[in-house]
């Protein structure tokens, strides 16, 4: 990377990091299902849940078909504007359009075209950043979508209140993050690939120019397994919370915030974890998760449930952030927008696996409820998956490329 690449403005380095923040964007107009259930009784509930699933769907779908050429044929910076136009589009499209269910999710659909773009923002900034400062714009883009779903979620239920379709008018904030991006983004400069000599080549070097590296594909199944084997967290911790007596599902939101913030919080200072932890960085993120529902498990009392929400929320953020990083380490740099795309896009297959999960481990475990099976199913995947990362953490964790 040149000087010139190096030297980046403050406006710069926001434009680079307001990047992620489509990726949330499905999650903004959450609060407004139940309202739209009602608004829409003759739609089935199944159709109205697409308003959430469907731009995850798209998502995932043109992330996989675009990454080949992302950043050769295709520059990162229109495309990245192009994202943010559509999610501006897509998102408050339904405000103005919305007598039938077909047009908003017509919408919606426009909105995943925007949120696949955010699946090349880690290769974004492994391109534009230099090495010392990888680890941490990665972690603080991270979270600063987690901040800005903390933040804007309470308002988009106030307004799904007054009527469902209200809850798109939170959308208008990426009409400012289109603002920041074609003012200030900066297409990162194309990289000297060279392939390394027979002879100089080390054992965890990557794959040689224009091969995907395999490694990728161990972090790729760590990410699938991550969500698959956390999302019953997500969606059944109040259920759970209730069930053994400890509190209402309003209490049980508290826990979700501890994990949600915990997560934003721990990216905030990824740099310094992946600097202490090095390549045990995925191993010890994991290890997190197990201790986070055995905890669960044993809960007797609701102070227990909120560390182990801490612990999987740092867990499972810190863990997406650290397989980026290590994605960008492992990959040949002529394949590095597709090695990461396969990184998040698997993650994105795991979350809609993941009720299908809950079924399963319930069926095998046979435990008091679906969600304690799930729990305590997970805690043993999640072990082995950090004892795997421990074994391979030198393959996994690659090395860093010239800058």
């Amino acid at each position: 990377m040149s000087e010139k690449a190096k030297k980046l403005s403050i406006m710069n380095l926001v434009a680079l990091l307001v990047v992620g923040t489509v990726s949330g964007a499905p999650g903004l107009a959450g609060p407004a299902i139940q309202a739209a259930i009602q608004a829409f009784p003759d739609v089935p509930t199944s159709t109205i849940r697409m308003m959430s699933t469907l731009p995850n769907l798209i998502s995932m779908v043109l992330g996989m078909v675009m990454g080949s050429v992302v950043g050769k044929k295709i520059g990162y910076r229109p495309l990245c504007i192009l994202g943010a136009i559509c999610a501006t589009v897509g998102g408050l499209g339904p405000f103005f359009f919305h007598s039938r269910w077909g047009m908003v999710l017509f919408f919606r659909a426009i909105l995943g075209i925007g949120v696949s773009t955010a699946t090349y923002r880690a290769a974004l900034i492994m391109r534009s950043v230099d090495a010392s400062k990888k680890a941490q714009f990665i972690g603080w883009s991270q979270s600063l979508v987690t901040f800005m779903m903390v933040v804007i979620q309470p308002i988009s239920g106030y307004l799904a209140d007054i009527q469902f379709h209200y809850v798109f008018i939170v959308y208008v904030i990426y009409a400012l993050v289109f603002v920041v991006e074609l003012l200030f983004l900066k297409e990162p400069e194309p990289m000297a690939i060279e392939a390394p000599k027979k002879e100089e080549t080390p054992a965890n070097a990557p794959a040689a120019k224009g091969k995907f590296a395999f490694w990728i594909i161990p972090l790729a199944l760590i990410s699938f397994l991550n969500i698959t084997c956390l999302y019953a967290f997500n969606t059944g911790v109040s259920s759970y919370v209730v069930d053994k007596g400890f509190g209402t599902a309003a209490i049980a939101g508290t826990a979700l915030s501890v994990y949600t913030l915990s997560g934003a919080i721990g990216n905030l200072f990824l740099k310094y974890f992946t600097k202490i932890f090095g390549r045990y960085s995925i191993c010890v993120t994991d290890f997190c998760i197990m201790i986070g529902l055995i905890l669960l498990v044993f809960a007797k009392s609701m102070p227990v449930v909120f560390v182990a929400a801490a612990f999987m929320g740092f867990g499972y953020n810190g863990g997406s952030s650290s397989l980026q990083f290590a994605a960008g380490r492992v990959a040949n740099p002529s394949t590095l927008a597709i090695s990461m795309t396969t990184i998040t896009c698997a993650a994105g297959l795991g979350s809609f696996l993941s009720s299908y999960y809950i079924t399963l481990a319930h069926s095998i475990v046979g435990a008091a409820t679906e969600v304690q099976s799930a729990y305590l199913l997970s805690s043993f995947i999640f072990a082995g998956i950090g004892i795997f990362g421990f074994v391979f953490s030198k393959k996994l964790y690659g090395e860093d490329k010239a800058d």
